[in-house]
Order: structure tokens, then sequence, then C-alpha cells
């Protein structure tokens, strides 16, 4: 089972519904402005967002929970990390970049994710643990909002650990694997061309490919901009919608289905505003989503995002929580979950 978005463990994160058809999208996507605090784009902006990363076994009671499979004694695991997001608006693309859709006119969004986790493991009652450090970078730049946050180019490279189950012997064990992904967009179709390792002790597990997809413009996302473009939709709570994602995991778009399934507060969270130590209590929209269009859609994941400010904390649909679900390979068992905490808001 293939798992997306911003998922550390696994190698693969108002809007009109999108009907799958040999390229997606047929009627351009719509949002809005939120992460701006305003109706309007801005002419210049730069954010950055910082997470606090924990592991947490059983979130939401029981909703995201450890398989009663998985006792300690098949597998112990537990992670902390950091996730940095920052975002620019900026006049020109870097000269490396080559696409004939026509950006001359437009500002370029430009997005870089880096995230770190430090992962630890004890397996099929090993007194020793095993640790290791995984690692993700998602960069990306593409148009505004009035131009459907059309991608123009996007960058990933990853490395990180696997956890794979055996359900006949009752055993786990790990993989650590590797991969670089460029997908460049031009107006009429985008090539993905990516080389992955599948088993770094094993190089013959190395591949390279490069494939080119036609698609609609403005009728996609991708998956690297994911949860900045969620976090300017306009979803009302009990309403939801679906989005066209490209991600190098499927190639071709596949539809994700994002809801605002409950409103709820977050009380008494700690964070920093430009450099002001706050207390707030934050309300928040809880939008769920999946891959909806394939029958092995993989399990829910979650972003928390700002409804609305305080005197102290603006308004700017900031992300504050995100819930990454966490499964084995090979026999699939839900690990549990990461959880993103937003700690820190730099905005110029």
């Amino acid at each position: 089972m293939k798992k997306f978005f911003l998922s550390i463990m696994s190698v693969a994160l108002a809007i009109s519904v999108c009907l799958l058809g040999s390229g997606c999208g047929e009627t351009a996507l719509t949002f809005n402005n939120n992460f701006s605090g305003t109706d309007q784009a801005p002419t210049y902006l730069e954010e950055v967002l910082k997470y606090d990363i924990k592991y947490v076994d059983d979130f939401s009671n029981g909703y995201i929970k450890k398989s009663v499979n998985l006792t300690d004694d098949i597998v112990f695991c537990d992670y902390s990390g950091t996730s940095v997001h920052s975002f620019s608006i900026e006049g020109l693309l870097p000269t490396y970049i080559k696409t004939n859709i026509d950006v001359a006119s437009n500002r370029i969004y430009h997005l870089v994710t880096e995230t770190t986790i430090n992962a630890t493991y004890r397996l099929n009652g090993e007194a020793q643990a095993q640790t290791h450090q995984d690692y993700i970078k998602q960069e990306i730049f593409f148009l505004p909002a009035g131009l459907s946050f059309a991608p123009i180019y996007s960058y990933v490279e990853q490395e990180n650990t696997l956890v794979n189950y055996d359900k006949s012997s009752n055993t786990t064990s790990l993989t650590r694997c590797r991969y670089e992904v460029k997908t460049s967009y031009d107006k009429d179709s985008y090539t993905v061309d990516k080389t992955l390792i599948l088993n770094t002790a094993k190089p013959d597990t190395k591949t390279q490919s490069k494939q080119t997809y036609e698609y609609d413009f403005r009728g996609v996302i991708d998956n690297s901009q994911f949860i900045f473009a969620s976090r300017n939709l306009s979803l009302s709570q009990g309403s939801s919608t679906t989005l066209p994602v490209v991600s190098f995991s499927y190639g071709y778009p596949v539809e994700v289905a994002i809801g605002n399934e409950e409103e709820l507060t977050l009380n008494n969270l700690s964070i920093n505003y430009n450099g002001t130590a706050l207390t707030e209590n934050v309300q928040l929209k809880g939008l769920r989503y999946m891959v909806s269009s394939m029958t092995n859609s993989g399990s829910s994941q979650f972003i928390y995002v700002q409804k609305q400010g305080s005197e102290t904390l603006p308004f700017r649909a900031l992300p504050v929580q995100l819930v990454q679900t966490l499964t084995t390979h090979g026999a699939f068992e839900m690990l549990g979950a990461l959880v993103f905490t937003l700690t820190d808001v730099e905005i110029k």
C-alpha cells in the first residue's frame, strides 16, 4: 500500500470537483488568499513556520492507533523531530528551471519544506535499540491563487526508514530507502524524473526513470504544495471537495478527498509570533484527507488550520497541527502517528 504526502515513513501528502480523465482537472481550480490574512494576493511576503514533531501511539481516542498485533515485543518505536516550512514571493524563476508556462507577468511563489526525524526502534524482543535519522526536503515553485497555484517545478529528496512486518512469522525488520525526484511542468504536460534506491544496503535496488504525462494547466496541484493549498480552501464545517494531486508515487494525478469534519479549539498553545512568546486558545478547522480515486487509498491524515485570529496571533489560516499516519510495509498495520505542532511563526 502506498502512502501519500509529507510522510517521512513511506516512499511516497471551495474547489471544483475534478473528474479523472486522461489529463484530470478540466476545470481550473479555485483557491483564496487566506495565507496573506486578506482577500488580496500579496506582492511581497516571507513566512517561516517551524514545527515540533512528536510520536503518539493513539491519536484522537483511537481514530489512529497502533495495531494490537504490533506489541512492543514485535516493534517498539519512538520518533521526535522538527519541520521548517519557508515561503516567499519572488519575481523570477531560477535559470535552471525551463518551462513554456507564461511566468514573465506573474509573481513566483516559492516554498521549501525541510523535515528531520530521529527514530528509535527495538524489534522482535531484542534489547538493543536501533536509531536512525530520516530527512525530507521538498521544494516547489508555483503561481498565485489567481492562476490556481499552478505548479511550475518541484524537487524532493528523502532518506527514510521503512518498518516491514511479516504477518506469517510475526516479525519486523527495517529497510533504509532514498530517492530524488524532479517534476517539471509545461503548459500541457509534466515530466517526472526520479532516482529511487529501495534498499540502501542493496545497490542493485537503484532505479532511474523519466516519464511525461499530459494534464490540464491549472487543473492539478503538486504533492509538495498540498498543505499550503489546503489552508487556502473555503470549506465550511461539514463540507468537502477533491483535489487532483501529482505525486511521483503514482505519476498521473490522483484525486484526494479533503473535508472540514470538525471545528474545535486548541487551548494553551505555546507559540512564538515574530519573536513574541504567546499562549493562545486557537480555533481550528479539522481537515481530513485521503486518496479517493484508488482502491487502496491508504489511511486518513489531518491538517488543523487556524479558523480565525486574535489580537496577538493574526489570522493567516496557519496550519497549526499536522497529523501523519504511520504504517508498516508488507502486511499493512497501523504504527501510530506523527503530530506536527506549530511552535514558531515569522512573517515579513
